[in-house]
């Protein structure tokens, strides 16, 4: 984050790619990534950089450029 001088990191694709999105959504397995552990890295990186981290809504339309 520090290396570009972003201002705001917008999360997305935490969400399990093989579960159907007709099923609520639920991170990926542990085996493939321990989702918990990742957004507490990036919280800690984000917040050593003054950087906003952001995780969307699902479903709500986002503007990353505001």
């Amino acid at each position: 984050m520090r290396t570009v001088g972003v201002r705001r990191v917008i999360l997305i694709h935490w969400d399990d790619f093989f579960r159907p999105l007709s099923k609520p959504l639920r991170a990926l397995p542990y085996a493939a990534d321990d989702l918990d552990l990742s957004i507490r890295i990036l919280d800690e990186l984000a917040a050593q950089d003054g950087v906003a981290l952001q995780m969307p809504t699902v479903w709500r339309r986002e503007d990353p450029w505001m």
